[in-house]
């Protein structure tokens, strides 16, 4: 931030900053709120007043919020300043001639506006429903000229994001455009760098789980759903458009931790695996390559997935009794005991683990699934960090690589 702020992280001096915004740029700013499905990154809906711009109702603080961006050439978040009745972005909005009203004063019918609108009959459609999956009449191999063509489907709804979702609902789509340097196209398989801290193609602020992008592949890699990826021609890969932009297919969401990037900044990163049915699709040539210190099969299907050398996860089990290395749980079966072999470094790319007694632990499958998606780590001492307390147990004979620790915590935020 280029700016001067106060010791709550809000803007000195705003008025003086917003005095240059105009008519214009507020009508801009609504327009693009407008194309960007009625979303901006920080800025929830408004709770107690709207703007009243054309007849229709808009959240203030967001349409003074992507003003003030646009005039200083710099992202301003909701939290570097205030709305509200007599705030400075009120104050700004009014000076201009706006009404703003609250949200259980006069109906809009009575506020004597006119009908006609200022933006083509397009912008002013109410906000597009998410679709997950397949949308009919579109298929593998589809070409879009431009984003906006895709937006009247909801094959992507949103215009300045490359991920169409949130964290309630899922991710229905994801764009390619190049916008990071740290993506990987394998083809089959996809390394994904998720949304916020970039400016103009360069990385210059940490990302977060909280941004609704991000929350919204973890939900879909926790609720399996299936996403939409689509190459654009900025895309550097073998596999983008010359011009435009191509649909991939469907791609699940296996996935996701967090690294330091290229450009020294921490970045959430997502992989995905090409999932969808296509009996015409000729497979990425990569999926054949071998990732992995040891050998291991690689094979192709309708998901691609690695063959794990299971007498490895076998002697693990076995040795701990299929006791949970966690919570000293064996679960019972009608065949004996179950445990679940968990890898700390996880295998394949971009992470490269190796499929070995000193990169496994033993556990039961809920300690499996909150290890895999970094609720609780495990410190060199073998105490617990995160949701779980306590020490792991280890066997005598248990030689465990210290170092795929240290990468699991750097990965989920805990060194």
């Amino acid at each position: 931030m280029k700016y001067e702020l106060d010791v709550s992280n809000r803007l000195k001096n705003l008025m003086q900053l917003a005095a240059p915004i105009t008519v214009a740029d507020i009508e801009a700013s609504i327009k693009r709120f407008v194309l960007n499905n009625r979303e901006v990154e920080t800025y929830a809906d408004s709770t107690g007043y709207d703007l009243i711009y054309d007849g229709e109702r808009y959240p203030p603080k967001a349409i003074f919020g992507l003003a003030l961006s646009s005039i200083l050439d710099e992202q301003i978040h909701s939290y570097h300043f205030t709305g509200g009745l007599g705030s400075e972005c009120f104050k700004v909005l009014t000076r201009l001639n706006f009404e703003i009203v609250s949200k259980v004063g006069r109906p809009i019918k009575e506020l004597g506006l006119t009908p006609e609108s200022k933006f083509p009959k397009e912008t002013r459609k109410t906000k597009r429903p998410m679709i997950i999956g397949d949308i009919p009449g579109i298929r593998e191999g589809h070409y879009f000229k431009d984003r906006k063509e895709m937006m009247p489907s909801s094959f992507h709804r949103v215009w300045t994001s490359g991920i169409d979702g949130n964290g309630k609902q899922g991710t229905a789509a994801i764009v390619l455009s190049g916008g990071y340097s740290d993506d990987a196209d394998y083809g089959d398989e996809i390394v994904y760098t998720g949304a916020g801290g970039n400016k103009e193609g360069k990385q210059v602020g940490d990302q977060t789980w909280l941004q609704p992008g991000n929350a919204g592949l973890l939900t879909s890699m926790d609720q399996g759903l299936a996403v939409r990826v689509i190459r654009g021609h900025q895309h550097k890969s073998p596999y983008s458009p010359k011009s435009g932009y191509s649909y991939a297919g469907l791609y699940r969401v296996v996935d996701a931790w967090q690294e330091v990037g290229n450009e020294g900044f921490r970045i959430c990163r997502y992989r995905l695996v090409y999932s969808d049915e296509n009996p015409d699709r000729i497979p990425s040539d990569n999926t054949n390559l071998e990732y992995l210190k040891k050998t291991n099969e690689r094979r192709a299907g309708s998901i691609l997935r690695l063959v794990r050398d299971t007498k490895i996860s076998k002697s693990i089990k076995k040795l701990y009794a299929h006791q949970c290395q966690v919570c000293g749980t064996a679960i019972r079966t009608k065949n004996g005991f179950y445990s679940e072999g968990a890898h700390i470094k996880p295998l394949g790319r971009p992470h490269d683990g190796d499929d070995s007694v000193d990169n496994l632990l033993c556990l039961c499958p809920n300690h499996h699934v909150m290890f895999d998606k970094g609720m609780f780590s495990v410190d060199d001492d073998f105490t617990f960090l995160g949701d779980a307390e306590g020490r792991l147990i280890v066997h005598p004979n248990h030689h465990i690589n210290l170092e795929n620790f240290k990468y699991h915590r750097s990965s989920h935020g805990y060194d």
